[in-house]
């Protein structure tokens, strides 16, 4: 699976300073400038306060970097061109690096995102894989649930499909059934801790034992959470659409947290007893809970996110919410968030992107009362590059009440401008202010960005989410244009010189706007969108969640006739199509298919195959070749000048 040669090339090595960036060019910003992977990403900070991790460039590629507060380094790690989801730290020792690859558990699987988790001593530098020798398990972790200090070992407990070989070593049986392990994180030494069924999702262990399991039956819709290992019920619900979730232990570690659905709809956290099954809701009455935030060192719940427009946080300790507000405050402006924090939460970790700032992060001390800046995102965007930005409100056709974001080109008039509208994916998605690198990348030639938030998104509530159901193509489509025409009415921009540009869901209404509507766009252009809808619910599980979701919000009919790939001859504008073949969300086949379709037509389209390319462009390159074609295509058939 993950082989040697990744293992290998994850070198830890004593490094001398920091890596330096070279200085900005000077003159416009070459498109690969906005396509640039971070400068800086993963900044987390140990439990004691002293010790940092991150991942940067050094010049010669992304790597993980391991310091003090002085400055001294203490580590680096060679990523090898690794996909990194994740930096966390066990103690102020062990660094737990989770990275991922498309790949097949067989060759009749599909193509799926598969991960591991590497630990790196700091003060040894030796590195472990879990599960690397793939006697007992399979070398890939499905899930993370948690990590403790016991009898002086760190452990972490990971689930994943007992193998077991024969003589000769090969694979002989895979149990594809998710089973827990304890793996110590600086041998890999494994032991089964519990096995599980074809419905475990998550299991929930403190001292070394599992206190509760949570089951969901993916035919009926069904939750149920179990008392350890037994199969006693302590609560039960129905979640058709899967979304019942774990979020870890309750306040004082009696109670297990839950995020589902109560009875009016809403979202919420509930905590159960461990041992009696009593329920009640934690989190404030009136908010619906987007996540719930718990604590990684031990996965007791510390509070929860709201699902809202404006991005905040609710903390349950009240010492824990005024230490967040002193830590933000100062940076309302620039929309700060909370990535990283010692376990005293005297020293946090800042992520700031609002106003003219492409991206920066903080170590905020609060004994010290100081903020300290750490690196920048974006070094080569300066304030002078990054264009206005500001949320907008109007009505949909039928009188919705709407939003979205309308990013202007730096220095220049808000009047008659050419315009770019650029749907987010999801759809159950928001786009809120801060900086976004591809609305910014085509401010900077001139257009205006527009970004609706359309029925359906996120931000506020489920029943606004709800509103999208059914309207997939419909409603959920004219929401866009809806957005652009009121724009157009304000002068703004003009609704004449306007092309629409969008990946995954985005990259469907981005084609959708040219097949299924007329008359609007100039041009269109897709990454790694979805276009024959019979065909993406032909490759998902039947009776299954994400069937239930999706036919929740494609609608009960033919979806054929919201299919793009079906009105191939009305499209009434050029068509681009850009997909990579690593995809593991929509298949490649998808964009393959929408071309084909639209040149049986005699429709003009191209199609642009990423060959390393993800569907979240993790890969600098596929960023790189992906923002560089769709903005000269734009600028061939809507130039800005």
């Amino acid at each position: 699976m993950w082989g040697r040669g990744l293992a290998a090339g994850l070198a830890a090595c004593l490094l001398v300073g920091t890596p330096a960036l070279a200085a900005a060019p000077a003159g416009p910003l070459p498109v690969e400038t906005w396509a640039r992977l971070p400068a800086m990403d993963h900044v987390s900070v140990s439990p004691s306060g002293e010790r940092l991790a991150f991942v940067a460039f050094d010049g010669k590629g992304r790597k993980l970097f391991v310091r003090d507060l002085a400055g001294k380094p203490l580590a680096v790690m060679d990523l090898a061109g690794a996909k990194v989801s994740s930096v966390t730290w066990a103690g102020d020792r062990l660094v737990l690096i989770g990275v991922s690859k498309p790949s097949r558990l067989s060759m009749s699987m599909r193509l799926t995102e598969q991960s591991t988790v590497f630990s790196l001593n700091v003060e040894t530098g030796k590195i472990v894989q879990m599960f690397a020798a793939g006697v007992k398990a399979w070398d890939v972790v499905f899930g993370r649930h948690g990590v403790a200090e016991e009898n002086g070992r760190w452990v972490g407990y990971f689930s994943t499909f007992e193998q077991k070989r024969n003589l000769t070593g090969e694979v002989d049986f895979v149990d594809y059934n998710p089973d827990l392990f304890r793996i110590d994180l600086e041998t890999s030494d494994i032991d089964l801790v519990n096995r599980g069924d074809s419905n475990t999702s998550d299991w929930l262990v403190r001292d070394g034992v599992v206190v509760a399991r949570l089951n969901y039956d993916e035919v009926n819709g069904r939750w149920s959470l179990t008392a350890g290992t037994t199969a006693r019920v302590l609560a039960q619900g129905e979640a058709t659409l899967g979304e019942v979730s774990l979020a870890g232990f309750g306040h004082d570690r009696t109670t297990a947290a839950l995020v589902v659905a109560d009875g009016e709809g809403r979202t919420v956290i509930e905590e159960i007893g461990l041992t009696d099954g009593a329920t009640k809701v934690v989190s404030t009455s009136g908010d619906e809970v987007v996540m719930a935030l718990a604590d990684r060192r031990d996965r007791t719940l510390i509070g929860y996110l709201p699902d809202d427009v404006t991005p905040r946080a609710v903390l349950f300790d009240a010492d824990r919410q005024a230490k967040a507000w002193k830590a933000l405050k100062p940076f309302l402006a620039k929309r700060p968030v909370i990535v990283s924090s010692s376990a005293d939460q005297d020293r946090m970790i800042l992520q700031t992107d609002g106003g003219d700032d492409s991206g920066s992060f903080w170590l905020v001390d609060l004994k010290a009362g100081k903020a300290d800046p750490l690196g920048e995102v974006y070094p080569r965007i300066t304030p002078s590059r990054v264009g206005p930005s500001r949320l907008f409100s109007y009505k949909a056709a039928d009188g919705l009440a709407l939003d979205g974001v309308l990013t202007l080109p730096p220095g220049r008039e808000a009047k008659g401008l050419p315009v770019v509208v650029l749907p987010h994916g999801g759809p159950e998605s928001r786009d809120r202010l801060g900086f976004d690198w591809m609305a910014q990348a085509f401010a900077a030639r001139g257009y205006a960005v527009i970004q609706p938030n359309f029925r359906g998104s996120s931000g506020r509530g489920r029943a606004f989410r709800d509103k999208g159901f059914g309207q997939w193509g419909r409603a959920m489509q004219t929401d866009l244009s809806d957005a652009l025409a009121a724009l157009a009415a304000e002068g703004i921009v003009d609704p004449k010189r306007a092309c629409i540009v969008g990946a995954s869901y985005g990259g469907y209404a981005a084609v959708a706007g040219v097949t299924l509507q007329n008359g609007l766009y100039r041009c269109s252009a897709s990454f790694a969108g979805l276009f024959d809808l019979g065909a993406m619910m032909a490759d998902t599980r039947p009776r299954s969640a994400g069937m239930r979701y999706w036919k929740a919000f494609m609608g009960a009919g033919n979806v054929g006739a919201i299919s793009p790939t079906a009105a191939a001859g009305k499209a009434d504008a050029p068509v681009l199509l850009i997909h990579g073949k690593d995809d593991v969300v929509v298949p490649y086949e998808q964009s393959s298919a929408m071309a084909a379709a639209l040149r049986r037509a005699g429709k003009p389209v191209e199609l642009v195959t990423l060959d390393s390319g993800d569907h979240w462009l993790t890969d600098e390159a596929s960023r790189v070749a992906m923002l560089s074609a769709i903005v000269a295509f734009v600028e061939k058939h809507n130039p800005a000048n």
